[in-house]
């Protein structure tokens, strides 16, 4: 009997033993801590939710709010709505009966109103900001990691980043990164963790890193690495993860004519438009995306990495996650051996889920699925979308081995030899390189551009690592600009090399010619007189000649300032002419003979020195509704005089606009009229040695100066927060702007105290009907007609209730525009899902940062300046650094210093800790004052520090962010 007990315990003590070398963590999810961030390096943008989510939870949000998969990045055209991950599992139960546990992102609440989906853990993201942890922004980042607090020598990784590819590595372009959890999943009698059976769902943690390359070749890519834990104490035997595509190809516009399709042998799901047409495109082809699975959990049985082993194509919405069943969702999701046929799909709209079959975790075992989402396009005559097909599966490939190389992107040094720089090419051509290193057995990817990197085309592939490649050109446009990029993929890692210099394409025909302004760049900041530079010319060696344009990127006329100038690459280009912008564009037109070619740069900055006195300090007479701020600039100081002047604005003349007029009081004359309100960095048109900085506000609930009445319970409770934001489903410009803003007061009071008037909303009536509050404009002190939209009546109550998840009630203000005509403008509703409703005594009121608009009006005097004691001619007699102002701030304030000399100046933001969240200024900058504007529309609010060094001068100062 012994031999048999100890031949039992030398059997099963091991598993004790496994099961025992895991500590389950006490990483919890907490629903107050969902955020949404915008992952946007290239030329991809979408939103990213830490509850492995992507894309927009709801189609009440605007592109701006949540961004669904946007390509070109701000271009409007967008493909996907959402991608998100189910994971479940088959357990056994307390009661021993084989139950299946399904894991959902969102939309899942339990019936007493707690969250049953997966929800993000507190510890990996600043508590206090608005945003996930970002590489790029370390305000984002916690105080330190919990996944790191096991590191012997750094606990933690206090003011590091946690990255993909180790502590303090930071990727060209952004990395994204939060854990979330299941444990407050309860539907089932399961307990996954017996050292807290409060814990359950399946015990699982899944650590999401979201991260875009700002790389050559990976410009319109983006991935995603799910790092699947089971953080339990039992162990997984059967586990399933499922990932659903929302359709959007083509945008709202073309919403019922796309088609999803998968390939198993390359593990790659892909969609696209029937007829690659949409409204919201115009007159540009539709593109394709794909979804590639880079790296899947091992098989079961061992024999490999999972492929795709489920895929469904749903009408949208037809999946429930509030109501169906966990065994449903297994069955028809999860469960391997069912695939849809694509060409049997009739045009429509549709969800797409596609999973890979079983795999088994132990406990505190991790397995990582890595996935890439690719964006291609192609003529429009594309049967079948062939064409785009074929380029998904080429940038799939090479996308594959970059991962699997571990995105080693400088293992290896590479030189292309030819062609040289300046070379003229025709026919049929050698390109050869040289790798340093011995890289054994390599792929060569070889990559074309006809526009100096503007745009990039394959040109072929070499496996033989031979370091020879013949390429034919004859089919090529001739042009002056073209580059050659040879990526080199081995084990090791990979090598990108571009060629430095441009060369020129000729075969037999007439070439056009062609220009690329390399000076000034995107970014940068010019002033005084400033060098443009570019390259350019005709294939066929013709004579050309250059036109150079200026613009404001928020207008649309561009101003013609050097004309038929010769091309010699160089223009000597006064900035001081043009007025002080953050968004300035430049065009270049080269012409040769009949043919022209031009060129756009992106946006960069003017910044000339000006004298800067804010409104309130020449100030006579103000009357203004706007909560925004007028500075005047000094822009020719020997142009001033002792005149006084008349500000007024208008909003009539183009509409959804605003503009203003100035008129010179003193000698009753208008000096300018009519312009145009751009951005906050934009100065207006010079007149008599002034520019004027307009910087007006937005319509939005200033929250620190709005809620309820400090006697009303509803404050008391857990969260019942009033939400006030323009209305959201005007397309497509809202008219908002046009209507003067106010502050309101809602009061409520017994039902019958006002009525609604009816209304009718996306196609949906509204009628009129008795509810229990009352709308005032406390600005114009007059009640204002709302249409309500009743979306429940719990026990029979009408009123302003509400219910979970996108079930709201709302208030709709209606008001007079300056027009006379009425018009939908705000909307009001409750953002909650617990606490007690509004009642008899509660109000709200709000209180709001506001446009200027039509008769606002202010009157400042120039008589004054010679008494303000600033030196106009230039250098400050000692450095200095003034406190920022406005103060507090929201987004924007401006940091003004001052020094003696000729230095090398740092301007940085520090957060209260002590790190620091951005550089503002690094340069050497001559003697002077300055102006910075600090844009903290990133950053979460709170006290930050700004420091002012020079070689011999120190000095910081407080601000206060306040959102």
């Amino acid at each position: 009997m012994k031999k048999i007990f100890l031949l039992l315990f030398i059997l099963i003590f091991p598993l004790f033993i496994n099961n025992a070398q895991h500590i389950p963590s006490d990483e919890r999810g907490d629903k107050e801590y969902r955020r949404e961030t915008k992952l946007e390096a290239n030329n991809v943008k979408t939103s990213i939710h830490n509850f492995a989510f992507a894309g927009r939870t709801g189609g009440e949000f605007p592109i701006d709010v949540q961004t669904p998969y946007e390509w070109p990045k701000g271009s409007g055209q967008v493909y996907c709505a959402l991608h998100a991950m189910l994971i479940g599992a088959e357990v056994v139960d307390t009661n021993g009966t084989t139950i299946q546990i399904v894991d959902v992102p969102t939309y899942r609440t339990a019936p007493a109103g707690y969250s049953w989906s997966l929800e993000p853990v507190p510890g990996y993201l600043n508590t206090w900001g608005d945003i996930i942890a970002k590489s790029t922004i370390p305000s984002s980042w916690p105080e330190f990691w919990p996944d790191r607090m096991n590191d012997p020598t750094d606990p933690g990784w206090p003011g590091s980043w946690d990255g993909y590819f180790g502590k303090n590595v930071f990727i060209e372009g952004e990395e994204l990164y939060y854990h979330c959890t299941d444990d407050t999943y309860d539907r089932h009698d399961y307990f996954p963790d017996s050292t807290d059976l409060t814990r359950r769902g399946l015990g699982l943690i899944i650590g999401v890193r979201s991260f875009a390359f700002d790389e050559p070749l990976l410009s319109d890519v983006i991935f995603q690495s799910y790092s699947i834990k089971n953080d339990g104490t039992k162990k997984l035997e059967k586990l399933s993860a499922a990932f659903w595509n929302a359709d959007f190809v083509g945008g709202n516009g073309d919403s019922h004519d796309d088609l999803s399709r998968y390939s198993i042998e390359h593990n790659l799901v892909w969609s696209h438009d029937r007829d690659h047409h949409a409204p919201d495109f115009g007159s540009e082809p539709v593109g394709a995306y794909g979804n590639a699975f880079l790296k899947t959990p091992e098989n079961i049985d061992g024999s490999g990495q999972l492929s795709i082993s489920n895929a469904q194509y749903e009408p949208a919405g037809s999946w429930s996650f509030r109501t169906v069943s966990d065994e449903i969702i297994w069955s028809r999701l999860l469960e391997p051996g069912s695939f849809y046929e694509p060409n049997s799909v009739e045009p429509g709209e549709y969800d797409s889920f596609v999973s890979f079959g079983y795999f088994t975790l132990e406990p505190g075992e991790s397995t990582e699925l890595l996935f890439s989402t690719i964006f291609v396009n192609g003529p429009f005559d594309d049967p079948d979308a062939e064409y785009r097909y074929s380029e998904l599966l080429r940038k799939r490939e090479y996308i594959k081995k970059i991962a699997d190389a571990g995105f080693n992107f400088n293992a290896f040094e590479t030189e292309i030899t030819s062609p040289a720089g300046g070379e003229i090419l025709s026919g049929t051509v050698e390109i050869a390189w040289s790798t340093e290193a011995s890289t054994g057995q390599a792929s060569t990817y070889l990559f074309y551009s006809p526009d100096n990197g503007v745009t990039w085309q394959p040109a072929g592939k070499d496996t033989l690592n031979s370091g020879s490649f013949f390429w034919d050109t004859s089919t090529l446009k001739d042009g002056v600009l073209y580059k050659l990029r040879i990526m080199t993929i081995a084990d090791g890692g990979l090598n990108i090399t571009e060629s430095e210099e441009v060369f020129t394409i000729n075969n037999p025909g007439n070439g056009k010619p062609g220009i690329y302004i390399t000076n000034p760049q995107q970014g940068e900041i010019i002033e005084g007189v400033y060098d443009i530079k570019w390259i350019g010319g005709d294939p066929d060696g013709d004579n050309c000649k250059i036109n150079l344009y200026c613009v404001n990127n928020s207008d649309d006329q561009w101003i013609l300032f050097a004309e038929n100038i010769q091309n010699t690459g160089l223009y000597n280009f006064d900035t001081r002419e043009l007025p002080n912008s953050a968004s300035q564009i430049l065009k270049g037109e080269i012409i040769a003979g009949q043919d022209t070619a031009i060129f756009e740069t992106g946006t960069f900055e003017i910044f000339n020195e000006r004298i800067i006195f804010p409104d309130t300090t020449l100030l006579v007479n103000m009357e203004m509704r706007g909560t925004g701020s007028i500075e005047i600039h000094i822009a020719d100081e020997n142009a001033l005089i002792d005149h006084d002047y008349f500000i007024s604005f208008d909003s009539e003349y183009i509409e959804d606009s605003l503009l203003y007029s100035v008129s010179d009081v003193t000698d009753n004359t208008q000096v300018i009229s009519n312009v145009l309100v751009k951005d906050s960095t934009t100065e207006g048109p010079v007149f008599d040695g002034l520019r004027l900085l307009v910087k007006n506000h937005a319509t939005e609930l200033i929250e620190e100066e709005s809620g309820w009445n400090v006697n009303s319970g509803i404050d008391t409770c857990t969260v019942r927060e009033m939400v006030f934001e323009p209305v959201a489903y005007q397309a497509p410009v809202l008219k908002f702007e046009r209507s003067k803003p106010a502050d309101y007061f809602i009061e409520f009071n017994e039902v019958g105290v006002d009525t609604s008037v009816s209304g009718v909303i996306q196609g949906h009536t509204f009628p009129a009907v008795p509810v229990n509050f009352s709308v005032k404009n406390i600005t114009e002190n007059k009640f204002i007609d709302f249409i309500f939209v009743e979306m429940d009546t719990i026990g029979g109550n009408p009123g302003m209730l509400t219910n979970a998840g996108a079930i709201k009630d709302r208030i709709i203000f209606i008001e007079e525009g300056p027009d006379g005509a009425v018009e939908e403008t705000y909307w009001a509703y409750l953002n909650c899902d617990d606490g007690r409703f509004p009642d008899v005594g509660d109000d709200f009121t709000v209180r709001t940062r506001k446009t200027f608009s039509k008769g606002d009006t202010l009157w400042f005097s120039m008589s004054n300046v010679t008494s303000i004691e600033k030196d106009l001619s230039g250098a400050p007699e000692e450095f200095f650094l003034e406190q920022n102002y406005p103060n507090p701030f929201n987004p924007e304030t401006t940091i003004r210093f001052g020094i003696t000399q000729k230095s090398v100046v740092k301007l940085a933001v520090f957060d209260i800790l002590g790190r620091k969240v951005t550089t503002l200024v690094n340069e050497e900058l001559s003697a002077g004052n300055y102006n910075v504007i600090f844009d903290a529309k990133k950053f979460a609010s709170g006290v930050y520090i700004y420091k002012l060094e020079t070689p011999g001068f120190s000095l910081s100062r407080k601000m206060i962010l306040l959102k």
